[in-house]
């Protein structure tokens, strides 16, 4: 019935996550996607892992073209289901597929509702974890190839958006987990550069407009799994040995502390980002990283 796609650098959650999504009655498979291979070999036989070192962006692209199940999902590993009956409710609504609905997750971030109108887009929500047939991704261009690791799951369900699609939100809340000190965060990391990249796509004047001004810069399938395709990011083709230095802890422990970034300090963030205080001093904090 569904392929969830999940490109993935936390392994250790990937069997709550098979375990929270598992029904007996339905097919189904769970493709992770990254460089870390541990646990790998204890997964149910429908979880399957892809190893490769190249950008998150692109792993969804490799694990929509290695899936075989005609409806896709892009996960994140960071999230937990709040119910237990997620594929009954994909099954009860598919057929709603049919008459251009895009079947949307509902997630909470700390807390906080994002299924709810987004001023920045002109009043509009904004689906989470969509279900999506796999001939429409391809049909509106696939991944985008010039975002690193934010943002190219929007624009794409912006794409789909634009073709006419309504969203119909299901009865599925996912919740964002809360990171410990050393995890990175893709987001603090990349966010600025392919932010700057998706309003070039989507914005005039400042004012965001449903119609795409470029066309999708689409990857080519030649070596997808085994070189990143530029933009790189610091998801340079540097070889397994060096690919393998950084993709662990004491690598990521001694990177925030160089750069001084730590999870707490966003985690609170995260958790008071609604108070007019806070948006007033992450505003100039903005401004000042700017000028």
């Amino acid at each position: 019935m569904i392929s969830f796609i999940c490109p993935s650098i936390r392994p250790k959650y990937w069997k709550f996550i098979s375990k929270e999504i598992h029904d007996d009655d339905f097919q189904y498979e769970i493709i992770f996607i990254g460089p870390k291979k541990s646990y790998a070999d204890s997964l149910p036989p429908n979880c399957k892992f892809i190893k490769t070192f190249v950008k998150p962006s692109q792993c969804f692209q490799i694990g929509a073209l290695n899936s075989k199940y005609d409806l896709i999902c892009l996960l994140s590993d960071d999230i937990s289901f709040s119910k237990k009956n997620i594929l009954q409710q994909i099954n009860k609504n598919k057929k709603l597929i049919n008459s251009k609905k895009l079947l949307s997750l509902k997630l909470k971030s700390y807390g906080v509702k994002t299924w709810v109108p987004e001023k920045e887009y002109n009043y509009m929500q904004l689906p989470v974890a969509p279900i999506i047939e796999k001939k429409l991704f391809f049909e509106v261009g696939g991944i985008d190839k010039g975002f690193l690791a934010t943002f190219y799951d929007l624009d794409l369900y912006l794409r789909i958006l634009s073709k006419g699609y309504q969203i119909k939100y299901l009865d599925i809340i996912i919740e964002e987990r809360e990171r410990n000190i050393i995890e990175p965060s893709l987001y603090n990391r990349n966010s600025n550069f392919d932010k700057k990249y998706f309003q070039r796509l989507w914005f005039r004047k400042g004012k965001f407009n449903l119609k795409r001004v470029k066309k999708v810069k689409k990857f080519k399938e030649k070596n997808l799994i085994n070189f990143t395709q530029p933009p790189y990011g610091k998801w340079k083709n540097n070889g397994d040995l060096i690919n393998n230095l950084k993709y662990n802890y004491v690598y990521f422990f001694l990177d925030k502390i160089l750069r001084l970034e730590f999870s707490f300090v966003y985690n609170i963030y995260l958790k008071t980002k609604h108070l007019m205080i806070v948006k007033y001093l992450a505003k100039m904090f903005k401004e000042i990283r700017s000028s």
